[in-house]
């Protein structure tokens, strides 16, 4: 609801903007709003960097060039506006200079030394392919370079005439034809970190001693030895300059000093969003890190210089400061009359520029009924609204240009806008319709009017199986793979044998020791490529030996075990049966709705085959798989849902408490609309407040309840529990599965999960 006031201030304002949010979710809602009241400019969202990958090596790729894309738009002074979740915004980055410094210009007709080229390449982050396939890769063959950067669309191919830059283009990446000739090339960094060999000789160092001192502190043999383990794991990627992912998370050990995303920015105006929001989820998200932290401390796994660098609240105070001190225009977005912790009082603050308290309401759902829309019109011209229709298509904004004029609401038509008293029809897309009531404007969004037209509906097409994997040109040299007779070998490429006076070609796999395994292609269907955890080296097997046979027959037993155990609970939920759900409501229909984004295929299928299943008069017992960020909530919020409006109670049940914190605002948020009561049981509720929603959980007054294992307790007991969500059950200890399976005996189950078992199995 503050894109407006946002928008009408940049049309005001050169240079660059910052905006601070609470919430991922936030930033994605106000750059589609901001993308229609502010058209031209770009706007970007920093996107996230998860901390529980402090244990880990590997990270989103895609989210690691999206900050990239960020930071060079930065840098290069764009103008542009940038929105930060504030866990982002407060987090602590490489100097500027990293940035400003590895640049590299071509240009058409110019001399390169190819060799200095690559060198510097790989110091900015990118890595050598024999063919570049995604972006912060680069190729080079015979006199042709190929690179993909952060930011570009498509890659691009630099032609070489010896050592003369010949031509500069973009090709398609499936196709590899040209797209647009280009005179010049400039590439920027692909990494946070830089392969400096002094840099890293720098943190090479630094994590020696730091480890050395806490080494000869410890009294336990067993902790010197997870120290010293994990002391040569870093230092084998300083020394060796790889993982550069995973170092970013150790910025102290490499730089002197750090920065942050406004020290990035030229002058930016700085915009703050919900400030007291803003502190609960850095409450909650630091909270939840440190109970993390001391268990890696606990257990040898680090050490507290690792985390030297992490950010929490007096990083967010400080933006008010920095305001201060370079002259900074700072606003303060809040729907409360509040006092600015961190600085003075709003009314003496020197921090500020303007304190904005926003007044707006939300439009009601129409759900297409023109008669209310009619009043509710004729009411604001009376007031001296200015009434903007807001459509997506030229269709639909031809519908309700002919409603106006049927109501006689025109008064006139001007270019591009139709006019109709204070009643415009506009085009465009936005999240929401609101009421500016100090500014007299009241946008309302067509699906406020017809309710789920925001976005296109997609039926789900009939599904099927995947084609099976018929060459082996997606395995590259290097790759792990699994023969299913031999076990885990490494791929080395394709050698051609002389056999029984035939040449043929062979996959070349080798096995521990000196072992090697040569496997004609045509039996190629004999391999399969190693899933494992990501940045997890595996142990190869021996060709000779029963090792492989016994790790099959173990996974053998484990799954027969399951597979008995699925069984009998499975009998024992059929036999009590369960209740079955009424068909969808129109309340149903309008929460699904409400639902501002277009769904994919998977998820209305999904969607519909959860709810069939909720219908039917023995419990559901679901498992629903798929990516971090692939939209796995809003398919249970609509199972959730259909339960809460037959007056049953719902509970979903988290491994930790900042995923229970995320859960509870992002479903709070989705059913803020409807009479539904959502409330969060975890560390973050005080002993007073737990003991009072135990009690209210029980009278059936909360609806929904997200909670950690704190669910599982004795004391907690449901009125009418109507379906139990677990999100990620393998990550539960056996204890408090066996407490879920008591609690799962009579009613529908749905398990969330990114990580499912029939993975780890495979």
């Amino acid at each position: 609801r503050i894109a407006p006031f946002i928008a009408e201030s940049r049309q005001e304002t050169d240079g660059q903007c910052l905006i601070v949010v609470p919430t991922l979710n936030k930033a994605r809602r106000l750059q589609s709003d901001l993308s229609f009241f502010n058209g031209d400019e770009p706007v970007y969202i920093l996107p996230p960097e998860e901390d529980s990958a402090i244990e880990y090596e590997a990270k989103s790729n895609d989210y690691l060039l999206e900050r990239m894309r960020v930071l060079k738009a930065a840098t290069k002074g764009e103008r542009c506006t940038i929105i930060a979740p504030v866990m982002e915004a407060i987090r602590k980055l490489p100097p500027k200079e990293i940035f400003t410094e590895n640049v590299i210009e071509l240009k058409r007709g110019e001399d390169i030394d190819v060799s200095e080229l690559l060198e510097r390449l790989s110091r900015m982050g990118y890595e050598r392919v024999a063919m570049v396939e995604a972006r912060g890769e680069y190729s080079i063959r015979g006199g042709i370079i190929d690179i993909f950067t952060p930011e570009g669309e498509d890659p691009y191919r630099i032609e070489l005439f010896d050592t003369e830059i010949d031509s500069i283009r973009s090709f398609e990446l499936e196709s590899q034809r040209s797209i647009e000739n280009l005179k010049s090339l400039t590439i920027y960094q692909c990494s946070q970190i830089a392969r400096d060999p002094e840099v890293f000789a720098k943190a090479s160092g630094r994590i020696r001693r730091a480890y050395d001192r806490n080494i000869r502190k410890a009294e336990e043999p067993e902790r010197r030895d997870a120290l010293t383990k994990r002391r040569d794991q870093l230092l084998e990627y300083t020394d060796n300059m790889i993982n550069l992912q995973y170092l970013e998370k150790f910025l102290g050990y490499f730089y002197d000093e750090t920065a942050y995303i406004w020290d990035y920015l030229e002058a930016p105006q700085i915009v703050i969003d919900d400030p007291s929001r803003i502190l609960e989820t850095i409450d909650a998200s630091v909270k939840e890190r440190n109970y993390e932290i001391e268990g890696l401390l606990e257990s040898g796994r680090g050490i507290k210089e690792d985390f030297a660098e992490l950010s929490g609240e007096d990083d967010f105070f400080g933006i008010y400061k920095l305001a201060e001190e370079r002259n900074i225009d700072c606003t303060i977005f809040t729907p409360f009359v509040m006092t600015i912790r961190g600085g003075r009082d709003t009314a003496e603050s020197p921090y500020l520029t303007e304190l904005r308290q926003v007044q707006t309401r939300q439009m009601p759902q129409y759900d297409g009924h023109m008669d209310q829309l009619r009043a509710d019109i004729e009411g604001y011209i009376a007031r001296g609204f200015d009434v903007r229709i807001i459509c997506s298509t030229e269709e639909r904004k031809n519908n309700m240009l002919e409603f106006v004029e049927h109501e006689h609401f025109n008064e006139r038509v001007l270019p591009g806008r139709f006019e109709a008293g204070h009643v415009s029809v506009e085009s465009g897309v936005i999240t929401a319709g609101m009421e500016l009531t100090d500014q007299k404007i009241c946008y309302i969004w067509e699906g406020d009017i017809f309710g789920g037209s925001r976005k296109s509906r997609r039926r789900p097409k009939s599904s099927r199986s995947g084609s099976p994997i018929k060459s082996f040109a997606d395995v590259q040299k290097g790759d792990y793979v699994v023969h299913e007779s031999h076990g885990i070998g490494q791929f080395t490429g394709i050698e051609q044998l002389v056999v029984q006076g035939m040449k043929r070609d062979f996959l070349k796999v080798e096995y521990a020791g000196t072992d090697m395994l040569y496997i004609p292609v045509d039996q190629l269907d004999s391999l399969q490529k190693y899933i494992g955890g990501e940045g997890i080296t595996p142990k190869l097997n021996k060709l000779s030996g029963n090792e492989w046979k016994a790790t099959k027959a173990k996974a053998q037993a484990a799954v027969s075990d399951m597979a008995h155990e699925l069984i009998r609970v499975a009998n024992i939920r059929r036999s009590k049966g369960g209740y079955a759900f009424a068909e969808d409501t129109v309340w149903q229909k309008e929460f699904e709705d409400s639902f501002p984004y277009t769904e994919t295929e998977d998820q209305l299928r999904c969607a519909s085959e959860i709810k069939e299943d909720m219908e039917k008069p023995y419990p559901m017992d679901r498992l629903l798989c798929g990516d971090v960020g692939f939209g796995k909530t809003e398919v249970a919020a609509r199972a959730m849902f259909k339960c809460v409006i037959e007056g049953k109670q719902a509970a979903v049940l988290v491994p930790t408490t900042i995923l229970a914190n995320q859960h509870y605002y992002t479903l709070k948020e989705r059913f803020e609309k409807f009479p539904v009561r959502v409330e969060m049981l975890s560390r973050f509720r005080t002993a007073a407040q737990q003991k009072e929603i135990v009690k209210e959980i029980a009278r059936g007054e909360i609806d929904l309840v997200i909670g950690t294992h704190r669910l599982l307790s004795s004391d907690v007991k449901f009125q009418d529990l109507g379906l139990l969500v677990i999100d990620e059950e393998q990550r539960f200890g056996v204890r408090h599965k066996e407490k879920i399976k008591q609690l799962r005996e009579n009613v529908d189950v749905l398990t969330l999960s990114a990580t499912p078992i029939p993975r780890t199995l495979h």
